[in-house]
């Protein structure tokens, strides 16, 4: 991307170019100013390589850039002014930069060039607006490097797939080096090293761009209480419940030494509460005493709580107390319980269940104490540590051991971090098991949303294509703000190969290749320009889309299917039981149908694009090549025998995802379509799709008619409630994560197909509305649009259906009854119709 803005700051860093090796470095920055009087004001634009975190007189402002990549590292736009004092003020920055690679390189999903850099450009501005000083990233600002931060590698995959582990040592830490009194005479003046352009248009490594979304929210939060306390030594377990106990609001439980504690948190009217996703445990009498003064672990003492934030929960933790030299802090993280024995694999069972060989797995960040604070309850100086990126968690253990020195710990609590997000869409239905799917599919797509779609915020925290189209949908139907959308479309747009493929995730620093998610985001484009219309996004992404679909038609093989795929690449299809690593067997033996079908429906889907977008021509050769690939797909992989379409032509394997897919590539359609789902779901032997392939699944059932049969479906996520889980898992094969946005299926199913709002044309400029009553007695729900909330509200009364339809003024509706009679409106308004019909089934 290019950009007018002639940047006045320089890159800086503690030393120049070259450098010698490339490691991980934190490195801290100071920058003192006068500031005569509180109506000046200070405007800062600034970045960093690969992140920093941002400080006015001590207080954390800001923490950046949004992920990016080669080709658009982002800048942040901040007014400080609200935190400036009278006097001597101090701007401090702590930068990260992370290793370009190497086994402790840093999270993969942040891009990093290979030097670390702060680049500032920022103006002490007067009453009248003229400038008093200008405060640009200069030899002016002092830097040290931070010597008692590194990352650690427990268990070989922290470090790139969990956030980053660490190790800090507090007694090598300038503690207080972000405040005004601090000491700074030893640091040394930065080192600019490059500009932000070359005159004879050498690129930079960082391609400078505005943040194109907003920032994350931090919101204060308390853990619950303990879960499970599993050793103290000098330490009372009395005195420790207490202190966990987090106030008033918290009872105290019958039990043993395990003893539990809740708040007993209040719902609120959105369904977004922790107290709605998850019930809360019985309170009984007795009030717990405050332990406002602490927690005193005395020297060679020990401490080992396990936490409960009653919810998966992503967020930035923080341990506080006075005292304690030497003192080894340890925080674990993990999404639930689980059985300690993992001869056999990974079993999670219920999430909840803290019994006897059942524990907490994950890896841990390490602090040193510096005994930097003596204990003094007057006082409200404190050393702290937190974690440099988010983590997640359901349960923390926290260990403290100390050593010579008695330690007070004051506080242990954490800041919800995540994209903000705004539910617009509301839902309500006769069944309240259904109904209750739909706060935990929001909270579910809430943890895997920051800077980027990810596909799980424990572990890879990644944005894969096939999870982002389907996070996106979800994101647009229940809030509608499409910048998050934008800017991942347009990050796979950057991450295309020479070949035209794109990378399978991306920002990543390791690229890797599943070829099928390249059609993916075209089916993401497609969405994007549904729901929102932006037709200048499309301009800007058809060479693009072009690319990928000339990659698969190079590989079309003589019998006019997509062939084999290249060793080098993943294969992936979905985690099905029985596909060794997601993989259909059938690839062993040929080409397989499903790339053929998902290869048709993004020629069709590219079509549609090409016509919206001006490209008329285009569209009618992409038409033509899906009509030949459809031809030979049914004279190939069409089983007369078992009226199913094999997983490849040499192959009598089958699954359901060769079906659905044959239905959403148009291969089948109308009542062949219908009967063809039907004998999919009704016959042995099949291949079941998972969670994140059941919403084409969904998608086939709705296009054939047969979108009654899909409420069966819906056993997979009551299996994850019983199961106590506070978001939906990955899969039920690997029983790894526990938290995947693409299992936020009610999200889109519930307003898009039982109460039946969908966008007609790009950007809503028409509205369907054609409710799926299915076994449900009513449901009502408003809807989002970009042109404005449409309401439903319809209910069967015998074999009566009565439906209300309140839509923005000016847009066209179509309204389709459940008996198939379609009704037309120039402009929506309150609209009243009513039909025969009759529910065939029945919900548990």
């Amino acid at each position: 991307m290019e950009t007018k803005k002639l940047w006045r700051g320089q890159w800086i860093w503690t030393e120049g170019l070259p450098r010698s090796g490339y490691r991980n470095q934190m490195v801290l920055f100071r920058r003192s100013f006068l500031v005569p009087d509180l109506s000046c004001a200070v405007r800062l634009q600034l970045t960093a390589d690969s992140r920093y975190r941002l400080y006015v007189n001590g207080k954390q402002v800001l923490s950046g850039p949004a992920k990016g990549d080669e080709h658009e590292h982002y800048y942040d736009t901040v007014d400080v002014s609200s935190h400036l004092q009278a006097g001597i003020n101090v701007l401090g920055v702590m930068v990260l930069h992370y290793a370009p690679g190497g086994p402790l390189a840093g999270p993969v999903s942040i891009h990093r060039s290979l030097w670390g850099g702060l680049l500032l450009d920022g103006e002490l501005m007067g009453k009248d607006g003229g400038i008093l000083e200008t405060l640009h990233s200069d030899e002016r600002w002092l830097g040290l490097e931070d010597c008692s931060y590194r990352l650690a590698d427990e268990s070989g995959l922290n470090v790139n797939w969990l956030g980053g582990m660490e190790q800090v040592d507090g007694r090598q830490f300038p503690h207080g080096w972000q405040g005004r009194n601090f000491e700074d005479r030893e640091w040394q003046p930065a080192v600019p090293f490059m500009d932000t352009h070359s005159k004879y248009g050498v690129l930079s490594p960082w391609r400078l761009a505005p943040r194109p979304i907003p920032h994350m929210t931090e919101e204060q939060r308390e853990f619950a209480g303990i879960k499970r306390l599993s050793d103290v030594v000098g330490v009372s377990r009395r005195e420790t419940e207490c202190f966990f106990a987090q106030g008033d609001q918290v009872r105290h439980l019958a039990g043993s030494d395990t003893e539990s504690f809740r708040v007993d948190a209040s719902g609120e009217a959105d369904g977004n509460s922790a107290a709605e996703l998850m019930p809360q445990t019985a309170i009984l009498g007795e009030s717990v005493p405050s332990a406002a003064s602490g927690l005193l672990i005395p020297p060679h003492g020990r401490l080992l709580v396990e936490l409960d934030a009653t919810v998966l929960t992503t967020g930035y933790l923080r341990a506080e107390w006075q005292g304690g030299k030497e003192a080894e802090l340890r925080v674990l993280c993990a999404e639930c319980y689980e059985d300690a024995d993992a001869s056999a694999g990974r079993h999670k069972g219920i999430r909840d269940d803290c019994g006897d060989g059942r524990l907490l797995r994950g890896d841990s960040d390490r602090y040193i104490a510096s005994g930097s604070c003596p204990i003094d309850q007057s006082s409200a100086e404190v050393e702290a540590y937190e974690p440099f990126w988010f983590r997640t968690f359901r349960y923390v253990q926290l260990e403290i051991r100390t050593g010579n020195e008695p330690l007070l710990l004051q506080r242990f609590h954490y800041r919800e971090t995540g994209y903000p997000l705004s539910i617009r869409t509301q839902f309500a239905c006769s069944s309240p098991r259904l109904e209750a799917l739909w706060p935990v599919s929001i909270h579910t797509l809430k943890q895997c949303m920051h800077e980027t779609y990810e596909d799980c915020p424990y572990y890879e925290q990644l944005q894969y294509a096939m999870d982002t189209f389907l996070q996106m949908l979800f994101h647009l139907t229940i809030d509608g703000d499409a910048r998050l959308g934008r800017k991942a479309i347009r990050h796979f747009h950057h991450s295309r190969l020479p070949s035209g493929l794109l990378q399978s995730r991306y920002p990543c620093i390791k690229p890797q290749i599943i070829p099928v998610f390249s059609l993916y985001w075209i089916m993401m484009l497609h969405c994007y320009y549904l729901y929102t219309g932006d037709e200048a996004l499309v301009l800007e992404c058809r060479e693009t889309m072009d690319g990928v679909l000339q990659w698969f038609h190079n590989r079309i093989t003589p019998e006019g299917l997509v062939g084999t795929m290249p060793s080098e690449y993943w294969n992936y299809m979905d985690w099905a039981q029985g596909w060794d690593a997601g993989v259909p067997e059938a690839a062993a033996f040929g080409p397989l149908t499903v790339h053929s079908l998902l290869y048709i429906a993004g020629l069709k889907l590219a079509a549609e694009l090409s016509v919206w977008s001006g490209r008329p021509a285009v569209a009618e050769e992409y038409r033509e090549r899906a009509e030949l690939a459809s031809r030979c797909v049914e004279q190939l992989c069409w089983s007369e025998e078992r009226q199913l379409y094999r997983d490849g032509p040499k192959s009598e394997l089958y699954s359901e995802h060769a079906q659905l897919w044959a239905v959403l590539s148009g291969v089948q359609e109308g009542e062949a379509a219908g009967q063809l789902m039907e004998r999919s779901l009704k016959q042995k032997g099949l291949v079941s799709v998972s969670y994140s392939m059941s919403f084409f699944l969904f998608r086939a059932l709705s296009l054939s008619g047969r979108y009654s049969c899909s409420f069966e479906l819906w056993e997979q996520w009551y299996g994850m409630l019983d199961k106590k889980l506070t978001t939906w898992a990955e899969d039920a094969v690997q029983e790894r994560s526990d938290c995947h946005g693409w299992g936020s299926i009610p999200l889109y199913e519930f307003p898009s197909e039982i109460l039946g709002v969908t966008p007609l044309a790009p950007g809503y400029s028409k509205i369907a509305v054609a409710p799926k009553p299915g076994p449900l007695d009513w449901a009502r729900g408003t809807v989002n649009t970009p042109r404005g909330p449409l309401h439903v509200e319809w209910r069967v009364d015998r074999d009566i259906f009565k439906l209300t339809v309140r839509g923005p003024a000016g847009i066209p509706l179509r309204i389709e009854l459940p008996n198939g009679v379609r009704h037309y409106y120039d402009s929506g308004g309150d609209i009243e119709l009513c039909c025969r019909t009759r529910a065939e089934q029945t919900l548990p």
